[in-house]
């Protein structure tokens, strides 16, 4: 872990704002991959990605949306400073997205921000809910603290991930644990439901 850390993160960007394709970073390929095209009144209002090495409740890395002046290409690696989190979940569980700003930028608070950038946000991820996923219930805007409280969280919960889903062959990767049983983990929420399985053995 590096010292900056949570104040100053890395992430990943698999999406640029204005973008109305959705991308997804593949771990096993290494690659970004279309996962799908939104509909044409939908254009992700900031550039869009994950926390690497970070496990949220949905089970994946925890998304974060980053205020960056300059155009970064996808599947770049930045680094980033969180100031809020709009909280929400979806069809999968929780779902909360992390706000954060480039490096060098001025702003240290969503508090900073002008209302309307925030309602931008909240309205886009409204009008997915409506188009792509009825499920989608946003809960409001938090804040920096609480941003970083999630991160800390979960990188926490990452690291509780046993060894064989941090191999690279994801698909493959197997681990003998208790009597003698194999396990394959295929993605973070594979992995996240064995951990609770464990648990329960563990207090029965």
């Amino acid at each position: 872990m590096k010292p900056e850390f949570p104040e100053i993160i890395e992430v990943l960007i698999e999406i640029l704002k204005g973008e109305n394709k959705k991308y997804e970073y593949d771990m096993e390929s290494k690659s970004i991959k279309l996962e799908k095209v939104l509909d044409s009144r939908l254009g992700f209002p900031l550039d869009y990605g994950f926390i690497p090495e970070t496990l949220a409740g949905d089970g994946e890395c925890l998304d974060i949306l980053v205020i960056n002046e300059n155009r970064i290409a996808p599947g770049t690696i930045v680094k980033a400073r969180p100031i809020g989190v709009m909280e929400m979940s979806d069809d999968n569980g929780v779902d909360d997205k992390i706000l954060g700003v480039n490096i060098d930028s001025k702003i240290e608070s969503i508090e900073d921000l002008d209302h309307k950038e925030l309602e931008r946000i909240t309205n886009f991820f409204g009008l997915y809910k409506e188009l792509e996923n009825p499920s989608i219930e946003i809960r409001g805007w938090q804040s920096k603290e609480r941003a970083i409280e999630l991160i800390e969280k979960g990188r926490e919960a990452f690291k509780k991930i046993p060894s064989a889903y941090l191999m690279s062959s994801i698909k493959e990767a197997e681990e003998e644990i208790r009597n003698g049983e194999v396990y394959s983990f295929k993605n973070n929420k594979e992995a996240l439901s064995f951990i609770d399985k464990i648990g329960k053995k563990r207090t029965s």
